[in-house]
């Protein structure tokens, strides 16, 4: 189930609609606004590849969402909140 659900997001075309098809398609959630995350995963190790990254993000659950990753030479945020109309 939980790979079928990130290769469905891996085909979304663009990164709002990641985050969408993600909240509203959560096994967790249910897009029910009801979770805040904070997430700090640290300095990630890429060896050669880290002089060729400019950013990274991460898609997390949650309807208010702040991740925070980091580069060789910076910090990467991401705020995510979602607002559901109608």
């Amino acid at each position: 189930m939980v790979n079928s659900f990130r290769q469905a997001i891996d085909a979304q075309p663009d990164l709002d609609s990641k985050v969408n098809y993600a909240v509203e398609h959560s096994p967790t959630t249910h897009g029910t606004p009801s979770t805040f995350v904070i997430s700090y995963v640290g300095k990630v190790e890429w060896g050669g590849l880290a002089p060729f990254i400019q950013g990274i993000f991460t898609l997390t659950f949650g309807h208010i969402m702040i991740e925070i990753n980091a580069t060789e030479k910076a910090f990467c945020l991401s705020y995510t909140q979602t607002v559901h109309s109608g």
